[in-house]
């Protein structure tokens, strides 16, 4: 994953500068990679810790 963002990073250098349209979408991109991210996070989080519950203990 690592040699991937390195590679479409050194690939992004060499273009000429993006047009407004073309970074819209790139913005767009980047916020969808990181709610993804977010989401897969919370996720694994939620199954690692065990999900909670529908039953409450009693007093």
């Amino acid at each position: 994953m690592g040699a991937g963002l390195l590679a479409a990073g050194i690939v992004g250098v060499h273009w000429t500068r993006a047009s407004p349209v073309r970074l819209f979408w790139l913005i767009l991109a980047a916020w969808t990679v990181a709610a993804s991210a977010i989401a897969a996070m919370t996720g694994l989080a939620w199954l690692v810790l065990d999900t909670p519950s529908g039953n409450r203990p009693k007093n």
